[in-house]
């Protein structure tokens, strides 16, 4: 029994060795027809938008608790795997040995990168990152400048079942929640009554960080008073709860059909 303990022992550690060396031997670009991300940065439009919020969301991510004396500069290199781990993280440039292992430490404790692609495919790719101290603080955007996602981990919500526990229960009753609204607020206009004006109404807003509704607006209207209806009723409603990503609250759009029904 201990001889058979010991070979099924010998071979799951050969197995990881080769796993590791298949890992360590697959080809590493040095550019890649799509770069690496930081995670977070895959929803912005532009492949160039998506690059300049990967850098800066790093930087910010090591400025978050490094305490650096100020002039020290180096390079920092790691390698974005395949399945957007890291592996390979060192000081292309040191700085000294006691700040090389801050840098290093904070690195290990980020999340999965998006991988690069070549071809469509998943590569490995090598980054390369200049760092000098301190690693100023991103510059505070307006609000006009954020980002407004389309689709976060965690979408907004309307307001009232913040006491449920899991997120399909939350969103079930916060669906219900937002018809009740609808039904008992909505106010059919005379001129679409009149004429037999019937359909749906397509309502555009952003949920701020702090719930509020901003940027209202029509995508589809169908005459009669319905439009400026259900604007009406979008700028009546309360704060809603925000959507996050990465357990941040952030800018995200919401389209909202209106039925209009005789």
């Amino acid at each position: 029994m201990n001889s058979i303990k010991s070979y099924s022992l010998l071979a799951l550690a050969l197995f990881f060795s080769l796993a590791i060396f298949a890992q360590e031997s697959e080809r590493v670009y040095s550019m890649a027809d799509k770069a690496p991300l930081f995670p977070g940065c895959e929803t912005a439009a532009k492949q160039a938008q998506r690059e300049a919020c990967s850098k800066d969301s790093f930087m910010a991510f090591l400025a978050e608790s490094l305490q650096i004396e100020s002039g020290k500069k180096g390079i920092l290199a790691f390698i974005v795997n395949k399945d957007g781990s890291i592996r390979d993280i060192k000081m292309e440039k040191s700085i000294d040995e006691d700040t090389d292992w801050l840098i290093i430490e904070r690195v290990f404790e980020m999340a999965n990168w998006t991988p690069g692609e070549n071809d469509g495919e998943a590569v490995a790719v090598q980054m390369y990152f200049p760092l000098e101290f301190p690693i100023n603080a991103l510059p505070q955007k307006t609000e006009e400048e954020e980002e407004i996602f389309v689709v976060v981990e965690q979408m907004p919500t309307f307001p009232g079942c913040e006491d449920l526990e899991s997120k399909q229960d939350i969103e079930q009753c916060a669906q219900s929640e937002m018809l009740q609204f609808i039904y008992k607020e909505l106010q059919y206009p005379s001129e679409a009554k009149d004429t037999g004006i019937e359909g749906t109404v397509v309502v555009r807003f952003t949920v701020e960080k702090d719930g509020n509704l901003s940027n209202i607006k029509l995508l589809r209207d169908i005459g009669g008073g319905c439009g400026e209806e259900a604007l009406r009723l979008v700028e009546s409603m309360p704060n809603w709860n925000p959507g996050y990503q990465r357990g941040r609250p952030v800018r995200v759009n919401f389209n909202l059909p209106v039925k209009f029904q005789l």
